[in-house]
């Protein structure tokens, strides 16, 4: 996902005073319709139609709110909300979301490249997999992996039996049809859409390209006193006041708690984040950066006197690779993301977390701009996808970044023989610029990564062998 990054530190945000209990605070407003003065000069306004749709699902998620006992949602229900309500949700209404004219581009959107690259890997897949072999596209966004995928494959003589493409939206089976039909019409007779995983076990590559990123996320905060002992945990919440969303923070339940007790404790022992909290000054340095750089975006009000830390944690991983695992007879999953291993996503300096908006190419911190019309998005912990694949018994049998498996699946060859497919020049200028895109460290390269899954699979993996990073997880 590639976006400009909307500069914010014009931004003039009011401050509103704080109420606390024995079990919960609340945080100043954010609303979804007063907005930092930096958000509505920088971002392009939406158009009456659009901001009369974002409405509707403000107020269908403020009346959830208000249905609850304790008057507030997790910060998941919110964004499972703001993504996925039916017929309001970002991804479940029918605004263009990739490419130039929507929010954000994938790598599929990109270049073909990309596509080729993985259509290698799958060939490699495929011919151990035998004539049973599928491939099953998890949320196949415009369509445009799946045409370059299966081009590649013709061309390699390898087309799987099936190709499916898990879609909940139906909009954007809409889009994947057309361009198939558009672009390999000829094919599309292998192409099945399903509402659900299959019913039974199948021999097949499984592809998640930019899914986990989606999936709705907790929040959390930690605060600290001048002692490790006196360190606490808070879940952070959606709650309202005077039809304005606000943040709220409050004890998590037992099922968050747990999991963020294990994350902790694993935390502690690899010394990655709790080793720094017992020291004061340290802690002290902690909360002011994080303070000036609040203020900095106009977020000053998601400071609180004693937070010191922000992150987020992904309950849906291990039951969503569970769901994998149980129909995957033989085969790979393939999971390529932004993201980081564990001891790197919680790291100290990531203190704001990941969580990050967007909205027709312009990146940013609020979550409650136009529900809606812009996508929010967390990165991934690499770990908690490994150890949820182990649970489920499925072997972890790669781990590297973006650059390296496509230089691995053949990038280079691949772009030669596109050049001798005769290519023009400003083409050719135009696939190396891909390149240059998809495999810079300072752009997609190092931050996506791609992770192999596998059960009852012994064949080779090219695209993880020129640095295969499992040891990093």
């Amino acid at each position: 996902m590639v976006n400009n990054i909307a500069p914010l530190n014009s931004a003039l945000a009011k401050e509103s005073s704080t109420k606390t209990s024995n079990s919960e605070e609340e945080l100043p407003s954010l609303s979804s319709r007063v907005l930092p003065k930096c958000l509505e000069e920088l971002l392009p306004l939406p158009s009456e139609d659009a901001l009369a749709h974002s409405e509707k699902l403000s107020f269908l998620i403020l009346k959830t709110i208000e249905s609850k006992v304790e008057g507030s949602i997790s910060f998941a229900e919110y964004m499972q909300l703001a993504l996925f309500a039916p017929g309001l949700g970002y991804y479940s209404a029918g605004s263009q979301k990739f490419g130039e004219k929507g929010d954000f581009i994938t790598a599929p959107e990109i270049s073909p490249l990309f596509s080729q690259c993985l259509a290698h890997q799958c060939y490699e897949g495929l011919s151990i997999l035998g004539e049973e072999g599928c491939l099953l596209e998890i949320g196949a966004g415009s369509g445009q992996m799946a045409v370059d995928i299966l081009r590649e494959l013709r061309d390699l003589k390898k087309l799987p039996k099936h190709y499916y493409i898990l879609e909940l939206s139906a909009e954007l089976k809409d889009r994947q049809l057309q361009t198939l039909k558009t672009q390999c019409p000829e094919m599309l007779f292998l192409v099945q859409w399903l509402d659900s995983l299959p019913s039974h076990p199948i021999k097949a590559i499984i592809l998640a390209n930019e899914v986990c990123d989606a999936m709705p996320v907790h929040q959390f905060s930690l605060k600290t006193s001048k002692f490790l002992e006196d360190t606490a945990c808070f879940e952070v919440r959606v709650s309202q006041r005077e039809g304005k969303f606000a943040l709220t923070e409050k004890v998590p339940d037992a099922k968050l708690a747990d999991a963020l007790d294990l994350l902790l404790v694993d935390l502690a022992n690899t010394n990655s984040l709790h080793a720094n909290v017992g020291d004061s000054n340290h802690t002290d340095d902690i909360i002011q950066s994080h303070a000036e750089k609040l203020k900095q975006q106009g977020l000053s009000h998601l400071q609180t006197e004693s937070s010191y830390y922000t992150s987020e944690m992904n309950l849906n991983i291990k039951p969503w690779i569970n769901s994998l695992s149980e129909i995957l007879e033989a085969g790979l999953i393939l999971i390529i993301d932004y993201g980081f291993p564990r001891h790197e996503y919680y790291h100290p300096s990531r203190y704001m977390g990941t969580l990050m908006c967007h909205y027709r190419h312009h990146a940013h911190g609020d979550p409650f701009f136009y529900p809606g019309l812009q996508d929010i998005t967390a990165h991934v912990d690499f770990t908690l996808i490994a150890e949820a694949a182990s649970s489920a018994k499925l072997e972890v049998s790669g781990f590297t970044n973006q650059a390296t498996f496509l230089i691995s699946s053949g990038l280079i060859t691949i772009a030669e023989k596109n050049k001798q497919k005769g290519m023009t020049k400003p083409d050719i200028f135009k696939q190396n610029q891909a390149i240059q895109l998809l495999t810079s460290p300072a752009e997609m390269g190092e931050l996506f990564k791609v992770m192999a899954l596998s059960r009852n699979f012994l064949g080779a993996l090219s695209g993880f062998t020129l640095n295969d990073m499992r040891y990093r997880l």
